[in-house]
């Protein structure tokens, strides 16, 4: 009976081991992804919260002009295309699995100098996404500024660049005016935009779409100027027009398209 009990331990482990060299690799692979997705999974509840928090405390009712792209609370694309959360979420855990992986790092090639100001002709410097510093007629206008790390409301998660900005923040010549098309993080960074405004004595006008001048006011800009769509504004000697564009806004979960996006023509 002892003898009989000892084959079968044995087939048993001969089998174990068979399977842990036929699966094992599977297996693997599989703990893997499971850590993998714990981490993703609490880096996303720690943005989701971060944007949360951020975006609760700039809720405010804001009449705005009834029109066909807002009902005085919030704003729509005219022609229909707008998203919900849902698909917004779908379309980013597709993303997250399809995507090849991503280089650490990628080196930029070395600036060129940058002029204080540009009275001939213009020059325009892409630094990155969204972030071009255009330099006409005397002007410096800075789009979109982003110099942060991650595009996110958390230093510690969130997208993270892979590549340097074009030209240090440091290195910017006095900007006169700041264009912030909408308010998602990859284009309205606080942080940036503190550091602009910490830097330079003059202050810089900031246009963008209605309902942010609140938030940019809080980081110490005094000049801010809304616009609804195909309005538009003079600074300087510059005419600066807001136009339409398909789109969305948020900050968080509860801010959904209470800013207005958009485009501009100077």
């Amino acid at each position: 009976m002892w003898y009989h009990s000892c084959q079968h331990v044995e087939v048993h482990l001969e089998q174990l081991n068979l399977n842990d060299r036929l699966f094992g690799s599977r297996r693997k692979l599989a703990m893997k992804m499971t850590m993998y997705r714990k981490r993703i999974s609490r880096a996303s509840l720690v943005v989701l919260t971060a944007s949360l928090l951020s975006a609760c405390s700039l809720l405010t009712e804001r009449p705005y002009p009834i029109s066909d792209h807002s009902d005085g609370s919030r704003f729509y694309n005219r022609d229909g295309s707008d998203k919900g959360l849902s698909d917004i979420s779908q379309f980013l855990w597709q993303s997250l699995w399809s995507e090849s992986a991503w280089p650490e790092s990628l080196p930029n090639p070395v600036p060129s100098a940058i002029p204080d100001r540009v009275e001939d002709g213009i020059r325009a410097t892409y630094i990155n996404h969204a972030t071009i510093l255009i330099q006409v007629d005397g002007m410096n206008i800075l789009t979109d500024p982003i110099w942060s790390e991650r595009a996110s409301p958390v230093t510690f998660a969130g997208p993270k660049r892979i590549r340097a900005p074009g030209i240090e923040i440091s290195d910017l010549p006095e900007i006169d005016l700041v264009l912030i098309s909408h308010n998602h993080y990859d284009h309205l960074d606080t942080a940036t935009l503190r550091q602009i405004r910490q830097q330079q004595n003059k202050q810089p006008v900031i246009v963008s779409g209605l309902g942010n001048a609140a938030l940019l006011r809080s980081l110490g800009y005094g000049q801010v100027i809304e616009l609804d769509w195909n309005n538009n504004t003079s600074v300087e000697n510059a005419t600066v027009h807001f136009v339409e564009c398909q789109h969305r806004s948020a900050r968080g979960v509860f801010d959904q398209m209470r800013t207005l996006w958009g485009s501009f023509v100077i």
